[in-house]
C-alpha cells in the first residue's frame, strides 16, 4: 500500500484504523464505527489504486450519497452493495483529495426526490421471489412493510412465478391497507405465456382494488408536481453481444413465448427477434404515456423491471459485461427516455427497475436518475422508502 493512500485514509476514517488483508494485492483500512475504505492496486502498465468507501446504510442515506454523486468527476459511477447493509461508493485516486469534501458536502445536500416532511410515504421492493419463502416468512415480510405506516408500495418485478403469482398478490392485497403499484419481471412468466399471465392479471386486478398492475394503468398522481407510471418492459437483445453470448437464461426455457424458438433447435434468430419485439412494444406504450405524463407533471417516478440503460445494469457488483448485457438491459427504452427527458430539460425522471439483483445509482443526464435494487434469492428487502417532497 502506498504512503499517500494511507495518509488520506486515515483521514477520512479517523486514526483508529487496522488493516484486514483480502488477496495478494488488495488491502482494508477499518475504524471500528462501521466506516471503513478497501483500496485494490491495479498492475501495470495502469499503475493506480482504487478505493471503495462503505457506509453503514443506516448512517448514510440515499440522499446523500446524490450528494457525491453531483460531483461531475464521479458521474455514471455506481454505488455498489458490499453487503446488504452496506452501501459501497467507489473512487479512483485523482479523487482521494476530496473525498473528506465531498462527504461534508452530501450531508447538506438536499435531493428534490426526497424529504423528511411530505405525507406521501411510500416504499419500493423489487425481486422479492416470494415463491422461495415459506408462507410464514412472506407474512413476516408483509409485516415489516406494515410497520412502516406507508401510503403505498413500489414493486418492480420478479414477484413469483406463473403458477403462484395469483396467490401471492392476493395475500399482499389482503394483508396490505393501502394501494400495491407493481409491474412484473421475466419470472413471472415462468411456466406460462405473456398473454396468459397477463390476462390473469388484468383480471386479479378488477377483484382486488388496492393492486395496481402499472402496465395496464395511466400515470399516478402523486400530489400536483409528480407521477408514477410504469411498464414490465423487457431486455431487448441490443446491448452487448448477443450472437456471441454464452449466456442461457431460464426465460427461454421456462417461458412459452421462446420455447418453441430454443427448446428443440436453439434458433437464436429468432429468440433475438422475440426479444426485439417485446422490449419495442414496452418502449412505445411508456413512450406514449411518458410524454402524457411530462406534459402535466415537473416529476415522474418510472418502474420497469429490466434496466433501460447498460450502466444501470450491475450484475455481482460491477457493470454487466458484453455477453449478460443483452439479457440484462433494454437498449430501446433507453434510448427513447434518453431523448423524451431531453425534450423536457426542466423535468425530472427517476427509474426505478431491478432484475440484475445489484444495487446501483446512477445519473444518466441531468435530469434522469436511474436506481437498481439489490436482491437475493430468499431474503426480500426494502430498497428504499421514500417521501416525495
Amino acid at each position: 500500500m502506498d504512503q499517500r493512500f494511507l495518509q488520506i485514509g486515515s483521514q477520512l476514517v479517523g486514526k483508529d484504523y487496522r488493516f484486514y488483508p483480502i488477496h495478494a494485492q488488495e488491502n482494508m483500512i477499518c475504524k471500528r464505527n462501521g466506516w471503513f475504505i478497501r483500496a485494490s492496486h491495479q498492475p501495470k502498465p495502469k499503475e493506480e489504486y482504487h478505493c471503495l468507501l462503505y457506509i453503514p446504510k443506516e448512517d448514510f442515506g440515499f440522499a446523500d450519497m446524490q450528494g457525491i454523486r453531483r460531483n461531475p468527476d464521479l458521474q455514471n459511477m455506481p454505488i455498489y452493495a458490499l453487503e446488504r447493509s452496506y452501501l459501497a461508493l467507489p473512487y479512483f485516486a485523482a479523487d482521494f483529495d476530496h473525498l473528506e469534501e465531498l462527504i461534508q458536502e452530501a450531508r447538506t445536500t438536499d435531493d428534490p426526490w426526497f424529504s423528511t416532511t411530505s405525507d406521501i410515504k411510500f416504499a419500493w421492493v423489487t425481486d422479492i421471489h416470494l415463491n422461495f419463502l415459506e408462507p410464514e416468512l412472506s407474512r413476516n415480510f408483509c409485516t415489516s412493510i406494515l410497520e412502516k405506516q406507508l401510503q403505498g408500495l413500489i414493486i418492480s418485478g420478479d414477484i413469483a412465478e406463473s403458477h403462484d403469482l395469483h396467490t401471492h398478490l392476493m395475500e399482499l392485497a389482503m394483508m396490505l391497507p393501502f394501494p400495491i403499484y407493481f409491474i412484473l419481471g421475466n419470472h413471472d412468466f415462468y411456466g406460462n405465456s405473456v398473454t396468459n399471465v397477463t390476462q390473469e392479471i388484468q383480471k386479479l386486478c378488477q377483484d382486488y382494488k388496492n393492486l395496481i398492475w402499472l402496465t395496464d394503468a395511466e400515470a399516478i398522481p402523486f400530489g400536483s408536481e409528480v407521477c408514477l407510471l410504469g411498464h414490465d418492459g423487457w431486455a431487448d437483445g441490443r446491448y452487448g453481444d448477443f450472437f456471441h453470448s454464452s449466456v442461457v437464461m431460464n426465460d427461454y426455457l421456462l417461458i412459452q413465448d421462446f420455447q418453441e424458438f430454443f427448446l428443440h433447435k436453439r434458433d437464436m434468430k429468432n429468440v433475438f427477434q422475440k426479444l426485439n419485439e417485446l422490449g419495442d412494444r414496452a418502449t412505445a406504450q411508456v413512450q406514449i404515456k411518458l410524454k402524457k405524463a411530462l406534459d402535466q407533471y415537473r416529476r415522474v417516478i418510472f418502474v420497469t423491471h429490466v434496466p433501460p440503460f447498460a450502466e444501470a445494469s450491475i450484475y455481482h457488483g460491477r457493470f454487466s459485461e458484453p455477453e449478460w448485457l443483452p439479457h440484462f438491459a433494454c437498449k430501446a427504452m433507453g434510448e427513447m427516455l434518453i431523448t423524451s427527458m431531453r425534450q423536457y430539460p426542466q423535468s425530472q425522471l427517476l427509474v426505478l427497475c431491478g432484475h440484475t439483483h445489484g444495487m446501483g445509482a446512477i445519473r444518466i443526464q441531468d435530469n434522469i436518475l436511474a436506481l437498481t435494487g439489490d436482491a437475493e434469492y430468499g431474503s426480500p428487502i426494502i430498497q428504499y422508502i421514500f417521501q416525495i417532497a
